[in-house]
């Protein structure tokens, strides 16, 4: 056999050889550098989810909470809603100017809606 032959082919062999380690290498790193992000990661996470899991209970109330007094609120807002019903038909009764008559109507529709919108974002929320 040729000596130069197997010298070229021992170098070209040593050459793809070293690429081949060099790209090993390299896929190697960014591996390791990838797991150490998700390990980071995972590990941050974890630390919320503890945080959460402890504090859950507690949300948990505070949500039972909210409901019970936004249920009451709107029992309420249904006993003040016959009273200004007639208010308004005892006012025009009388005679009463509506502009009289419209400020506590006014009063108690924002004091409803207020009620009602607390009860959608506590309902929001519930699933806690």
């Amino acid at each position: 056999m040729d000596l130069n032959f197997e010298n070229k082919a021992k170098s070209e062999l040593d050459r793809i050889t070293l690429k081949a380690e060099k790209v090993e290498l390299a896929l190697n790193e960014d591996i390791k550098k990838n797991v150490d992000e998700i390990i980071f990661n995972s590990q941050g996470v974890n630390d919320i989810l503890k945080i959460l899991k402890k504090e859950i209970p507690t949300l948990r109330k505070l949500i039972d909470d909210g409901k019970n007094s936004s249920a009451d609120n709107i029992k309420l807002v249904q006993k003040t809603e016959q009273l200004v019903n007639k208010y308004v038909k005892a006012a025009k009764e009388i005679g009463l100017p509506k502009s009289l008559i419209d400020v506590p109507v006014n009063y108690f529709e924002k004091a409803k809606k207020e009620a009602e919108d607390l009860k959608k974002q506590i309902q929001s929320i519930s699933d806690i």
